[in-house]
């Protein structure tokens, strides 16, 4: 309620200052002999108008964006204050109309009234663009976050698909030469493949769920590459630092770049090599550091392959625009004496 009275007595105060000084302009101009008749008369158009724009903007064409309409608010404004200023000055309603006095004071004030609805209709179809544009960006705020929703699904059903083919072919090799490790392999996938069907519903999760599924992640193809293959996360224990894995980042960012250094860095090496996934705070927010001592940039390009093929860094860029914008970051450089170092930046205030 004090909200609407506000609402209702502001423009009043406005339309009454304005008066005054157009009362004043009226006698410094000599169309008024003194203030008092001045000021009756403006005041009577000054609430006319106002009192006309109500009517029409509340009830007759309310948000109407028409010049004509603002137009017609402002003639019919006009005489009904210029009758009602007549009246109360000289007795007359109709005394500014008939009299060759009254014809300056009506140029003036018709002058006043076309600059009021002209002035009143550009304001509200400023408003109404302004409307209109924030109407399209939460709607392509929605496509966005629809697209998103959709890239994390697409990225899914990429990885899966290569993952589980090697999985499950090594763990049939393994039924009959080690039938133990075998079962622990399936139990393992089982275990991955329904938190991760459960975390993947979700945009985010902590640090920590992400950690334990790269450990049995890593776990998985280590049991593939044997060896081949070893893997860290540093610093040391960082499984178990709370101010860690407490911080909630999105769902599949890191494993992409697990993948990516697996299989075009550690796979097609023959010695194979290291993957240690390393995190730490920066003063542009949270680092994760995945560095492999795989093949590296020469050796690819040598073989006419790139380090940026894989469907993860280019499903890992668009999700970072499309979640962060300009404000987190992927890096790649060559690791020496080979291998790649990708770096993940994601600001500490989002995560």
């Amino acid at each position: 309620m004090k909200f609407g009275w506000v609402k209702l007595l502001l423009p009043t105060f406005w339309t009454t200052v304005l008066c005054a000084v157009i009362a004043q302009v009226v006698l410094d101009t000599a169309l008024a002999p003194s203030y008092a008749p001045s000021i009756k008369v403006s005041l009577s158009i000054g609430y006319s108008l106002q009192l006309t724009f109500f009517i029409f903007d509340r009830f007759l064409y309310p948000s109407s964006t028409s010049y004509w309409v603002g137009l017609s608010k402002g003639c019919i404004g006009l005489l009904l204050g210029m009758c009602l200023g007549g009246l109360i000055v000289f007795e007359n309603p109709l005394f500014f109309f008939n009299y060759p006095a009254g014809s300056k004071v009506l140029l003036f004030s018709t002058i006043i009234a076309v600059f009021s609805g002209t002035f009143t209709i550009a304001k509200v179809r400023l408003a109404y663009q302004g409307k209109q544009i924030s109407q399209l960006e939460a709607k392509q705020l929605r496509q966005e976050t629809i697209a998103l929703g959709n890239e994390i699904e697409l990225l899914q059903a990429q990885i899966e698909p290569h993952f589980l083919f090697n999985t499950l072919s090594n763990i049939v090799s393994l039924i009959e030469i080690n039938p133990k490790l075998a079962e622990n392999s399936l139990v393992n996938l089982t275990r991955l493949l329904r938190v991760k069907l459960d975390r993947s519903r979700d945009k985010n999760h902590t640090l920590g769920d992400e950690l334990w599924l790269l450990n049995a992640y890593l776990e998985l193809h280590k049991m593939r590459l044997g060896e081949r293959l070893t893997y860290q996360f540093l610093p040391i224990g960082i499984e178990d630092d709370i101010s860690f894995t407490s911080l909630e980042i999105p769902s599949l960012l890191v494993q992409p770049l697990v993948e990516n250094a697996i299989q075009h860095g550690i796979e097609p090496s023959v010695k194979g090599g290291e993957v240690s996934i390393g995190l730490a705070f920066s003063d542009h927010g949270l680092l994760i550091k995945v560095t492999d001592t795989g093949l590296g940039f020469r050796a690819l390009s040598s073989a006419n392959l790139t380090y940026h093929s894989g469907i993860g860094l280019s499903n890992v860029r668009r999700r970072l625009h499309a979640i962060y914008a300009d404000r987190a970051a992927l890096s790649i450089v060559d690791n020496e004496p080979s291998g790649a170092i990708v770096t993940l930046t994601i600001p500490i205030e989002a995560c």
